[in-house]
């Protein structure tokens, strides 16, 4: 629930929820940094390679945690479509890059363009490709 004792959405405190996307652009910085590790990488170093998607989920675990508390539910959304998804992957393989990078572009997109709500039907039309792309990478494992 995203309302506070005195029944007010934090949605509704400006400050906070400014500190909010200020906090998930941070974050977004360190995810972009991860995948261009991921990426430098290439397939070797699986232990470090495991190491930046876990820490790639943590981060998403966390966006999807906040954002519906500040009324971005598609960030919540696309954050539990990546949860899911890297939850999923079996402990002896990696993640899709493709899959974690689009994921990560779509939080970029939401939180710098302020998006609010579902997202309308683009919004929702995006998170279905991006459960899609998941749905594909686990079908071939």
């Amino acid at each position: 629930m995203n309302d506070t004792s005195d029944g007010m959405s934090m949605a509704d405190d400006a400050e906070m929820a400014d500190q909010y996307v200020q906090w998930t652009l941070k974050a977004l910085e360190d995810m972009d940094r991860f995948i261009t590790q991921i990426q430098e990488l290439g397939e070797g170093d699986l232990g470090t390679r495991k190491s930046l998607y876990k820490e790639i989920y943590g981060l998403s675990h966390n966006m999807k945690g906040m954002g519906s508390s500040f009324d971005y539910l598609l960030m919540t959304d696309i954050g539990a479509s990546l949860c899911d998804y890297l939850k999923q992957v079996p402990e002896n393989l990696v993640p899709e890059f493709t899959v974690v990078a689009s994921h990560v572009r779509a939080f970029r997109v939401i939180i710098t363009n302020r998006i609010v709500g579902a997202g309308g039907e683009k919004g929702q039309a995006v998170l279905a490709k991006l459960k899609g792309m998941a749905a594909d990478s686990l079908a071939t494992i």
